[in-house]
């Protein structure tokens, strides 16, 4: 599927962070020294689909990420809290329809731009 692409842009991200993490960095002021701030605008629902997409492919340290330690270093680098991402990701399992709308989103947009650009 094409976000592949996408995982593989954020995976650099997360990777990152899981290193500030694991050699007991202060994540936030190391993030905010080496990396630009950066602001998460759509809904904090569609960026835990995202991230758990990420996680449940397996992506992040070859699967073997804590998934907990994954939302957080997400939600460092965005500046949103996901604490409570258990609770997002229930109401994301209990929508009627296309689940994972997000993710078809993003899947739709970057084909419509790689079908713009063959243009």
């Amino acid at each position: 599927m094409q976000t592949d692409l996408l995982i593989a842009l954020l995976d650099i991200e997360i990777e990152m962070c899981v290193f500030m993490f694991n050699n007991n960095l202060p994540v936030m002021q190391a993030a905010d020294e080496i990396l630009p701030v950066f602001h998460w605008t759509e809904q904090k629902s569609d960026l835990v689909e995202l991230v758990r997409g990420v996680f449940e492919k397996g992506s992040v340290d070859r699967g073997k990420a804590q998934l907990k330690e994954l939302m957080r270093g997400i939600g460092i680098l965005f500046r949103v809290d996901l604490s409570n991402h258990a609770n997002i990701f229930l109401s994301i399992r209990n929508r009627k329809g296309e689940r994972a709308e997000y993710l078809k989103q993003i899947y739709d947009s970057l084909t419509d731009k790689m079908d713009e650009m063959d243009k």
